[in-house]
């Protein structure tokens, strides 16, 4: 009898080289503002369950002409899209966003302004944002053996995906 596996585990330095993978990320935002986001460095925080990441921005008022550099650093939970057979960023959280360039950084207008556009940038482009997906032969191996993924979570080894038995 062939014993089914109990989980996926994917260590800190294979999600990081998956995430590598999916950048630079360009947008449009409002229709004014290009940003791009690059450089991605994750953390595990298992305590938390959650995944820390830092990027860096750079942003061009496309009315304007201003360019803004700098840093957004985030947290997130991760969850498993069954419907695509992907492990996604979920609850994205702005922890820090910081801007330098364009005029007058300094002033509470502008901290408030970037704060704005820190969490803007982190719902519209981070949120449900994949980070890694399911080959279909591995999906198959595990159809076969009767299990499919399940929870996810992020202990200090890295982000585990235990799967549990499939519905007949």
């Amino acid at each position: 009898m062939v014993q089914s596996p109990r989980s996926i585990n994917l260590s800190e330095a294979e999600l990081q080289q998956l995430v590598d993978k999916a950048f630079p990320l360009d947008r449009r935002l409002l229709d004014v503002l290009e940003v791009s986001v690059t450089t991605p460095r994750l953390r595990l925080n298992s305590e938390r369950n959650r995944i820390a990441t830092e990027l860096q921005v750079s942003t061009r008022d496309r009315l304007f002409g201003g360019q803004w550099f700098g840093r957004l650093a985030l947290d997130s939970g991760l969850r498993w899209e069954a419907s695509d057979q992907t492990v996604r960023l979920a609850q994205v959280r702005v922890t820090e966003f910081k801007l330098d360039g364009g005029g007058s950084g300094s002033s509470s207008l502008a901290r408030t302004q970037s704060e704005r556009l820190g969490a803007v940038l982190a719902e519209k482009v981070l949120e449900d944002f994949t980070i890694y997906r399911l080959t279909r032969e591995r999906a198959a191996r595990l159809e076969r053996a009767g299990v499919m993924p399940g929870t996810v979570a992020v202990t200090p080894r890295g982000v585990e995906v235990t799967l549990q038995p499939a519905a007949r």
